[in-house]
């Protein structure tokens, strides 16, 4: 969104200033990487107080739902962002492909209305979620086949996106 990146460059500094710890979260494109932007946010990061950087994956989600081709990961990247970062200042690596805990139903993620979703970068959200307790929800995600099936990072395991992301499609409600 317009003026996101420079709200999010402010409040570092504004933390900072006050004191109060913050890290920067940025997420690693092939395009960022290699153009330097990544280095830029890291060197502006540490210069402005943030205690450290996440450096997160893209994944097929928002704006990059319907390409995310463009902004996929090679398997490599992790050691190119290594190699990005300064010495003694804390860059948390978290591009490399994981496990997903999904399957486990340890999270859940509450959305801006009160409804419950199972993955911040999943177009699944649990209808009629905002008044149920967080307990029911996760005991419900282990009942759902769906939320059961076993991969590496959802949205980022191209069979999985084939499977359950097709084009256009929008955010579908699980019923609890």
């Amino acid at each position: 969104m317009p003026g996101c990146h420079a709200a999010a460059l402010n409040a570092i500094r504004l933390a900072s200033g006050l004191g109060q710890k913050c890290m920067a979260s940025v997420y690693a494109t092939p395009l960022t990487i290699f153009n330097g932007a990544l280095s830029r946010l890291i060197a502006f990061a540490r210069t402005s107080g943030a205690d450290a950087v996440r450096v997160l994956p893209p994944v097929a989600s928002g704006g990059w739902f319907d390409n995310f081709a463009d902004s996929e990961l090679e398997p490599g990247s992790p050691s190119a962002i290594e190699a990005l970062t300064p010495l003694f200042y804390p860059v948390l690596n978290r591009t490399a492909i994981i496990k997903c805990a999904l399957p486990k139903a340890y999270k859940i993620f509450i959305l801006p209305d009160g409804s419950l979703a199972p993955c911040e970068h999943l177009p699944y959200v649990f209808a009629g979620s905002a008044g149920v307790s967080l307990r029911a929800v996760l005991d419900r995600m282990k009942e759902i086949p769906l939320l059961n099936e076993r991969y590496d990072c959802w949205p980022r395991d191209g069979k999985f996106r084939e499977e359950h992301f097709p084009a256009a499609r929008p955010k579908e409600l699980i019923k609890l």
